[in-house]
């Protein structure tokens, strides 16, 4: 069957709109372009090593897969026989991980991914949230229990977005978005880069009575945009934007729990995490400026000391603020 492509973007039913030029996604799934075994032994090996890094630091760990949008849409994809990475990948690692299709498929008819953009919804992202709380072996009552309150704080289609895919289009394809109204505080602090967001950190602290713990997350774009939601299970949320696994972090944010994510996409060539500079350096090393204010360096610099006196002083000053 015949596709329509306009801009890299493929024309799906309903009006949904899906990536075709991005980490040649189009090749891979269509069986023009394989994936190399090298990138199959990579990720392998990385996985297999940061479950060991995790355990032997007391943390938990899970990696998550994010589905690509053709993987859970599949019925609204032009094309019906395709390759899933994904499930490439799940028949060729040992190490478990995170690839949860059929959660996402099991929101329907609720939207889980935005209809102009490659990222998912709110509902999308609280049932990752949901799927990444049960890996990391959080008890299922508080899982419905929190779960529930993010649900109740989304306010419906209060604005018109403009989706990654949807601005690609003259005049830019638009659709309404749900928000999330949290009535806790969230203090969000990073290195803000510029230039792309390769080595960014972000931390949030939140203001939850109930959160604890500390998260550490190395990932991408759709994690990142979960950040605000785990505020109501962790009391700090650390997001490395990186592909790898970065040792330094870990010894010092001393986390309780670690996940590391990629998108699908990312699949097609995965780099082992030998090659992971040091987080903090990763975005001048790559031409990107930060521009840290005092404030954030002071939580981030807190944070990667630990739990001790420049931690509780953070805390205290958040606290009174």
């Amino acid at each position: 069957m015949a596709i329509e492509v306009q801009h890299g973007v493929v024309l799906g039913a309903d009006g949904e709109l899906f990536l075709a030029d991005g980490h040649h996604v189009l090749e891979y799934i269509t069986g023009k372009r394989s994936v190399s075994e090298a990138s199959f032994e990579a990720f392998d090996s990385n996985l297999r090593t940061r479950k060991q890094l995790a355990t032997e630091s007391g943390a938990c760990y899970a990696h998550l897969v994010a589905p690509d949008k053709h993987s859970v849409y599949r019925n609204k994809f032009p094309l019906a026989d395709i390759r899933i990475i994904g499930d490439l990948y799940r028949q060729r690692t040992e190490t478990p991980f995170l690839f949860p299709v059929e959660r996402l498929q099991a929101l329907a008819p609720i939207p889980a991914y935005g209809r102009t953009d490659t990222h998912w919804t709110l509902h999308g992202r609280i049932a990752i949230v949901e799927e990444l709380m049960q890996a990391l072996g959080l008890p299922e009552g508080r899982i419905e229990k929190r779960c529930g309150l993010l649900r109740s704080r989304i306010r419906p289609a209060e604005a018109e977005i403009v989706g990654d895919l949807g601005g690609r289009f003259t005049p830019p394809r638009t659709e309404p978005t749900d928000l999330f109204k949290p009535n806790w505080k969230i203090h969000r602090f990073s290195n803000r880069v510029s230039k792309g967001t390769q080595g960014q950190v972000i931390l949030c602290v939140s203001g939850h009575p109930l959160a604890e713990g500390r998260l550490v997350i190395f990932g991408d774009s759709f994690l990142a945009q979960t950040l605000p939601l785990l505020t109501v299970f962790f009391k700090d949320v650390l997001f490395c934007r990186t592909p790898y696994y970065h040792r330094e972090i870990v010894l010092g944010a001393q986390p309780d729990y670690i996940v590391s994510e990629n998108v699908e996409r990312y699949l097609g060539h995965v780099e082992s995490d030998a090659n992971a500079p040091p987080m903090l350096l990763m975005a001048p090393m790559h031409g990107r400026p930060t521009d840290y204010q005092s404030a954030d360096a002071k939580a981030l610099g807190a944070v990667l000391a630990g739990r001790g006196t420049l931690y509780k002083g953070l805390i205290r000053d958040l606290e009174a603020a």
